[in-house]
């Protein structure tokens, strides 16, 4: 487990979906997606819109057994595969990793923490799904999807998050600065963290709080980091999700982000067009055949104002 995956989780999490490092091989390919969020505080649910725009595939039969299971409730995240990390809920042998620990019988802490998941996971559905024609022509595909027991969903996301640090390994050699640990304190504080449970993340007043240990110092290299990501050409997420922090402050060791959705209750990150140039129509000639309508076809009315222009 290592400290990496943390860092996502703690700092990043929020826009994860964009991260770079795809496998070739997806079961379809898109060329932008949209991911709206929002947070139903009366239900403890959260609710997520993805929008993805101009389906297409070279192995379209593999491409259409793929888009079917998606419009009929598959959860897979994200939909298309092929990225380094997929997270399949309806994979036979999903829970198989629990089995995989190293060092024979696993720890109270990991068993609590995979009860604690496999009671949550139910919880996560796929209210509907469907394909649609998007203002450009492209073949597309939406997903309403439902997280319920979401204050829980945070909690367990601490958890995790201290398990990965109680049971790493150390690192071997000289301590070496990386994002988003720049210093030897503050990976002090994190394992201080990990051992008293800390609570890296919390919903609270509608929001997501990021509540990271760190000294005053490597929270500046950090927010010099981001910056740098921000400004790069494909920094556009870290400027989205910038743009929905409310709050930052750092006293007593201890960086806290308070993230809220914009004016109308949502969170909107939208990913830069990929680079891909195909033709989607024995896509959709092989859905058409398969008896899905896409004639005429528009997404729900609702969904319709955050669709790109």
């Amino acid at each position: 487990m290592r400290r990496s995956r943390l860092a996502a989780l703690a700092v990043v999490g929020a826009s994860a979906f964009v991260a770079a490092c795809i496998f070739p091989d997806p079961d379809f390919w898109i060329v932008q997606s949209e991911y709206h969020v929002r947070y139903m505080e009366d239900a403890d649910t959260i609710q997520l819109v993805e929008l993805h725009h101009g389906l297409g595939a070279h192995d379209v039969e593999v491409a259409a057994d793929a888009v079917e299971q998606l419009v009929a409730g598959w959860r897979r995240f994200p939909p298309e595969g092929g990225w380094l990390f997929v997270l399949d809920m309806d994979e036979e042998g999903f829970w198989a990793w629990e089995e995989e620990f190293e060092g024979g019988e696993r720890p109270e802490d990991v068993q609590e923490l995979i009860a604690g998941l496999k009671s949550v996971e139910p919880l996560l559905r796929v209210e509907r799904a469907g394909l649609f024609i998007d203002d450009e022509g492209r073949l597309s595909l939406f997903r309403d999807v439902r997280i319920e027991a979401a204050t829980r969903l945070a909690g367990l996301a601490s958890d995790y998050a201290n398990l990965q640090l109680r049971h790493a390994e150390n690192e071997p050699g000289e301590f070496q600065p990386d994002a988003p640990v720049f210093d030897v304190r503050t990976r002090e504080l994190w394992r201080e963290a990990a051992e008293a449970d800390h609570s890296w993340a919390a919903i609270e007043g509608g929001g997501l709080v990021l509540r990271v240990p760190m000294t005053r110092a490597n929270a500046a290299r950090c927010m010099a980091h981001l910056l740098g990501e921000a400004a790069a050409p494909d920094g556009r997420s870290v400027v989205e999700f910038f743009e929905h922090v409310r709050t930052v402050e750092v006293q007593d060791e201890l960086a806290v982000l308070s993230i809220h959705p914009g004016e109308d209750g949502w969170f909107h990150f939208i990913g830069d067009p990929t680079k891909i140039v195909g033709d989607d129509s024995a896509l959709r000639d092989e859905l058409e055949e398969r008896g899905h309508s896409l004639e005429d076809s528009r997404a729900p009315a609702e969904l319709r104002p955050w669709l790109s222009e």
